[in-house]
């Protein structure tokens, strides 16, 4: 399925800038939520979200799902890394039969096609990749996050941020609640 945008602009009863400007707001926000449930979820359970791309054999999927994984994990050296996206990189601008890379002169930039998984998957990437977390509670669901900050260490779940302050009240009475203790028995 290509993007038509005169089709889109009477659809949406706007003028070709106003589209894009939709566009640049609304994209990132889906490339991000296509990372979060391509890292969290079963495959069999995102079909909706897949369904807006070129339909590709599952094993692209599944290998996209491996390369985020291990993206998301702070202990992959960087240059492994590098060479993650470089590959979906390479896979998203040699595909043979469609139109990957558009230089879009109206926008003065480069952009993956809409339909592109490779594509869009490498932009997400590129978008999202500083925020890439691991939570630190050994029981969450869904344990690859975005971090809101730098020292994030747990995602903002219920569950997740009960355990952290678990952990928090456990470190605290290790270090100093024994010195208390201590303290009291003396007196």
């Amino acid at each position: 399925m290509k993007l038509n945008l005169t089709e889109l602009e009477k659809a949406l009863g706007t003028d070709r800038m106003e589209l894009w400007a939709k566009l640049d707001r609304q994209l990132p926000r889906f490339r991000k939520i296509l990372l979060g449930k391509l890292a969290n979820q079963e495959l069999r359970l995102i079909p909706r979200t897949l369904a807006h791309f070129q339909p590709e054999e599952e094993s692209v999927y599944i290998s996209a799902q491996n390369s985020l994984r291990k993206l998301w994990v702070q202990e992959t050296p960087f240059l492994e890394k590098q060479n993650i996206v470089d590959a979906w990189l390479a896979a998203a601008t040699k595909r043979l039969g469609s139109d990957g890379l558009h230089a879009w002169l109206v926008r003065e930039r480069l952009e993956f096609d809409l339909t592109s998984f490779p594509g869009q998957f490498v932009t997400a990437i590129l978008e999202n990749w500083r925020k890439f977390r691991v939570c630190g509670n050994p029981n969450c669901r869904e344990k690859y996050f975005f971090a809101p900050r730098s020292n994030s260490r747990y995602c903002e779940r219920g569950e997740c941020t009960k355990y952290a302050q678990q952990q928090h009240a456990l470190r605290w009475w290790r270090e100093k609640g024994s010195q208390k203790r201590k303290g009291r028995k003396t007196h």
